[in-house]
């Protein structure tokens, strides 16, 4: 209950913070200014407050802004099973730059060279060691192991794909938010109660790796405190049926857990503003910066107005068609890199997206042109070098992608 109190605190620390932006930071001084920072600042919670130009560091300096230039792309529409993706369920680079891919409807992981040729594949449908169940996800494990859930239990590989173990799950939501953020600490996200209960209530539970290699839960921690999104629903005349959705083109309020355990929060303010904070709530950074709002075209807009009927059910009377913003938000989603930097995507005027990177302190280093189909890519891993992801193209034919991060000298 403490940390929940905590956690309230520090979101009303934040919010003052970032609604004060235009006042801090006119001050700030002329190195400041020539670094692309407008003013950092220590506020009463011990956070670090930094608010950025809009250009960002590159833009005062002499170094150029870093490039994503896909260099690899693994997949085929027909011919050699071995690279045919029916159910991408986990993109993992080893240490090495090797690639192992979780492909859910053949239940194997597959291993591919840095070259995308494919070396081998472990796993098989069934409930045995080495063998995985219903609808398989994969993520990174410690020291270079590859982890699978599947069928109710943990299966950890080493980076050859030798089955180094396995146990039940410790949590209760499927693939949901699990990641090891460290060589020995691992979180899991936990859900009690029905999809339909009222008193349905998420955390995370915290484990500890045993010399087994085993993992057993050894704390809990509560979900960031962050304002409910807006949403549209629709009833049945009895009230008793209901579809819920995000009301569209709102700033949504949302939270990323990172490599390292941190999570990167945005409050769906309408403002540029990220904070990030420790699983036990103690907020360590706010980062922000100015941004031009951009119109929704009214095409867009029409599109996205929810239909008054929606199969037997009727749009609820409270709908007010004004409340769909006439602005993009200031950015839709969130990517953390294994080193801390943040990649923040956004909406460009042309409808295209572009991308924002900010250092592991909070300065804004400035904008990166986003490459094609990013809008339809999953990334799943960010080292300091690469992006690795997925996308499907028009056909529905599934790829792994590895996107290079170039970063000039200098």
């Amino acid at each position: 209950m403490t940390k929940n109190v905590s956690s309230a605190i520090y979101s009303l620390i934040v919010l003052a913070a970032c609604s004060c932006a235009s006042e801090a930071g006119t001050a700030g001084d002329a190195e400041n200014a020539m670094a692309g920072i407008r003013s950092i600042d220590t506020l009463a919670n011990a956070a670090v407050h930094v608010v950025s130009t809009s250009e960002g560091v590159w833009a005062h300096s002499s170094v150029d802004p870093w490039r994503l230039v896909e260099d690899l792309r693994i997949g085929v529409a027909d011919g050699d099973e071995r690279y045919m993706f029916g159910g991408i369920g986990g993109v993992i680079p080893t240490p090495d730059g090797r690639i192992w891919v979780l492909d859910g409807m053949a239940y194997q992981l597959r291993l591919y060279d840095r070259e995308g040729t494919f070396v081998r594949a472990v796993g098989r449908d069934g409930e045995g060691p080495g063998e995985f169940g219903f609808n398989p996800c994969a993520f990174h494990g410690p020291e270079g192991e590859v982890w699978v859930e599947a069928g109710g239990r943990w299966q950890w590989f080493d980076s050859e794909g030798g089955l180094l173990g396995q146990q039940r799950v410790t949590r209760n939501l499927g693939c949901g938010i699990q990641r090891w953020v460290s060589h020995d600490r691992f979180v899991a996200v936990h859900v009690e109660g029905t999809p339909r209960s009222r008193e349905r209530e998420s955390y995370f539970l915290i484990h500890s790796r045993e010399p087994s290699g085993e993992v057993a839960v050894t704390d809990t921690a509560h979900r960031p405190v962050i304002p409910e999104n807006q949403r549209v629903e629709w009833f049945d005349a009895d009230r008793r049926s209901r579809i819920s959705v995000l009301m569209p083109l709102i700033h949504r309020a949302t939270y990323v857990l990172g490599p390292n355990g941190d999570f990167w929060i945005s409050d769906g303010s309408g403002e540029y503003c990220i904070r990030r904070q420790t699983l036990f709530g103690d907020t360590l950074v706010i980062m922000e910066r100015p941004y031009e709002p951009i119109s929704v075209p009214d095409s867009i807009r029409d599109d996205a107005m929810p239909e008054r009927r929606r199969r037997d059910l009727t749009l609820d009377r409270s709908f007010d068609p004004d409340d769909i913003p006439r602005v993009f938000p200031p950015f839709d989603r969130l990517l953390i890199g294994t080193d801390g930097t943040l990649w923040v995507r956004r909406q460009l005027e042309d409808g295209l997206y572009g991308l924002d990177v900010f250092a592991s302190d909070g300065r804004f280093l400035g904008p990166v042109e986003a490459p094609p189909e990013f809008d339809r890519m999953g990334i799943h891993r960010i080292t300091p070098d690469y992006m690795y992801g997925t996308v499907r193209d028009e056909m529905d034919v599934q790829y792994v992608v590895r996107l290079a991060i170039r970063k000039p000298e200098g």
